[in-house]
């Protein structure tokens, strides 16, 4: 198997009292997406940590 970083992003530091580990993972995923010039469709995986 291969893998590639081909975008990357983060949400910034601090408390989020407003949102969900899944927003804010959502959040960061779609702009490293947009940062890799791909879309979520064309998308085999998305990892964080």
């Amino acid at each position: 198997m291969t893998a590639y970083v081909a975008g990357v992003a983060s949400t910034p530091f601090g408390k989020h009292p407003n949102s969900s580990t899944r927003e804010l993972f959502t959040d960061a995923a779609l702009e490293a997406l947009e940062d890799a010039s791909l879309s979520a469709s064309n998308n085999a995986a998305t990892t964080g940590g």
